[in-house]
């Protein structure tokens, strides 16, 4: 995420995203890399949600939550990195399993689709020249 974001006014959109990798760090914790032919600049402090699941094909009456089923609903990630690549788009969503929507995700292989939409939230600029900077993180998916 570089300068370009400093003039950068991309608009939310969903997109098809291509896993490209998905790589366990610890116990439950994984980095996902999807690329996108099309996904906009990102820019430091937006995010993304990743639809767990597919609605394709289900009918209306069973959409309904079961606990036992996964929920078709999108989850917001932080995008953990973002760069173009051969002219494509690459981010990394860096998550923990903790229900049914990040496990559903840790089952993700190369070249499956994934739905996502961003990018999301309200950008902020880094200031170059500051005595200190400070960046507080949130979490995994907790």
């Amino acid at each position: 995420m570089s300068n370009q974001c400093e003039h950068a006014k991309s608009k939310a959109g969903i997109y098809a995203a291509t896993v490209t990798s998905i790589r366990r760090l610890l116990a439950d914790h994984f980095l996902l890399t999807l690329r996108s032919q099309v996904f906009p600049t990102a820019c430091p402090g937006q995010f993304v949600q990743i639809q767990c699941g597919s609605p394709a094909g289900i009918p209306e009456q069973d959409c309904r939550f079961d606990p036992t089923r996964v929920p078709i609903v999108r989850r917001p990630f932080s995008l953990g990195g973002w760069r173009e690549n051969n002219g494509a788009t690459e981010i990394e969503i860096l998550f923990r399993v903790l229900g049914p929507g990040t496990a559903w995700m840790s089952q993700r292989r190369e070249n499956d689709e994934v739905s996502v939409l961003g990018p999301l939230g309200k950008p902020f600029s880094i200031v170059r020249d500051a005595e200190l900077s400070l960046l507080v993180g949130g979490g995994t998916g907790d």
